[in-house]
């Protein structure tokens, strides 16, 4: 079983290093794509001299060196990779040891699977003192797309994945309008179209660091109704049951009423002087 990584790359001189050697070890591991996404720092040259250093990595950037964020890039080297299954790692984190054990078991034991999700740690300083961001319990199939909408078990991360590079036909990729949520609105549309199985969620599978450089900002309301939206919109054109479209238009219009009364309050505000 031959694993692809992709690793999108900016502003990550400091880790880049890290993330790709905590990738090449391991055994399941037949590439590594480097999208470097016209970062403001030295990476560029840091994934040059890592090419040149290992066989298994290949490098690749947007037509004319263009930044195009983090979905592109991911979708880039999707579409890039030769390996049976993708995987996913940020330029500032890292995998654990045998990060990929567990998931070849799951796909052993489960031929018809389309993808693993499992658990990462996420820390500060040490990654010792990990938070566990995963799925609190392993959730049948047919019923992730629905826990997924109420937001009952948790969620998973794009460091905790491994999903077959040909299901990426069935599901699409990475939705490039979407400023944030990306990888949220993609396991969505993965837990509709196709089985996603757990695998280890008790213990970290890769490590994710939270520092000042962290590409992706803080999530607000505009960006939770945004990616409400963009769900509605695709789903609409999918046969979901009555709840699932409740549940859908029901996050909407939360956070629609509350946009509009954090408007209000502004506008009373600047009025009061």
């Amino acid at each position: 079983m031959e694993v692809s990584v992709i690793i999108p790359v900016y502003n990550a001189e400091r880790y880049v290093r890290i993330a790709v050697e905590s990738a090449i070890v391991q055994r399941e591991v037949s590439e590594i794509i480097l999208i470097e996404d016209n970062s403001p720092d030295n990476a560029l040259e840091i994934c040059e001299s890592l090419v040149s250093e290992y066989s298994k990595i290949k490098l690749l950037r947007h037509p004319n060196g263009e930044n195009r964020g983090a979905s592109a890039s991911r979708n880039l080297g999707v579409r890039e990779a030769k390996g049976d299954y993708i995987s996913f790692l940020d330029a500032d984190d890292f995998f654990a040891a045998n990060r990929f054990k567990k998931t070849m078991e799951v796909f052993s034991e489960n031929p018809e699977a389309d993808g693993v999700y499992e658990a990462i740690g996420i820390f500060n300083k040490t990654p010792e003192d990990y938070k566990l961001y995963s799925v609190s319990k392993p959730i049948a199939p047919p019923k992730l797309f629905h826990f997924f909408l109420r937001g009952t078990y948790g969620h998973f991360s794009t460091d905790g994945i491994t999903v077959k590079r040909s299901f990426f036909e069935k599901a699409g990729y990475f939705n490039e309008k979407l400023p944030l949520h990306q990888d949220s609105e993609l396991w969505l549309r993965m837990a509709y179209f196709g089985k996603l199985y757990a695998g280890n969620l008790n213990t970290p599978v890769a490590f994710a660091r939270r520092h000042e450089n962290n590409r992706i900002s803080t999530a607000n309301k505009e960006s939770n109704l945004k990616f409400w939206k963009a769900v509605k919109k695709f789903f609409e054109k999918q046969q979901i049951s009555p709840i699932d479209k409740f549940l859908i238009n029901r996050k909407i219009a939360r956070l629609e009423s509350n946009s509009s009364s954090q408007y209000l309050k502004s506008i009373i505000k600047n009025s009061l002087g």
